[in-house]
């Protein structure tokens, strides 16, 4: 049904976990943990939306790449997100990126980049392919957002706000909305 997530399984991964810290920002934000409070964000959302959602992980543990895209595989996800913070050896680097690799992955993460790119203040830096596991061994529709750049001090305060997290959900929510209504014949 048009607007809603109705009947949809959308599989919520939160980057990294446990062992795997991802990388600390310059104030020393473990990306680990913010990837998981925005997918938790996320996944309220689209839980009152009507979606089934399945996290990779629920709390700081670690999780294997290749476990992550079995999960998708064995829930037979409609739509896989992995949720990142990014870094740069430059600290001026800065923005958000959306990540797809297979030619079935690219209207879903120009769709979530679109819901996201009116919501976020951030440079907007677009859809590209990249070769993440995650989305490379995923069959699904699967997208890997780096959502700022934690090497960025201005960047890392703004992003590790409830205000951000808020907006960048939202953006991921409308996308998502966008992308399964365009598919409705």
């Amino acid at each position: 049904k048009k607007g809603t997530l109705n009947g949809l399984t959308i599989v919520i991964d939160p980057g990294h976990g446990g062992n795997d810290h991802g990388t600390t920002g310059v104030n020393k934000t473990p990306e680990k943990k913010i990837n998981l409070l925005t997918a938790e964000l996320l996944t309220s959302k689209l839980r009152s939306a009507g979606a089934e959602v399945i996290l990779t992980r629920e709390s700081d543990k670690y999780v294997d790449l290749r476990k992550r895209v079995a999960i998708s595989n064995q829930h037979n996800a409609d739509a896989f997100i992995s949720i990142h913070y990014d870094a740069h050896e430059s600290s001026s680097i800065n923005g958000f990126t959306s990540y797809y690799t297979n030619s079935n992955q690219k209207a879903l993460a120009q769709a979530i980049h679109k819901g996201l790119s009116t919501k976020l203040s951030l440079k907007d830096r677009g859809v590209q392919p990249g070769n993440y596991l995650v989305i490379r061994e995923n069959p699904k529709p699967a997208v890997l957002l780096e959502l700022g750049y934690l090497s960025n001090r201005d960047e890392e305060r703004t992003v590790t706000t409830d205000y951000f997290r808020e907006q960048a959900t939202q953006g991921i929510y409308n996308g998502l909305i966008a992308y399964f209504d365009a598919r409705l014949k």
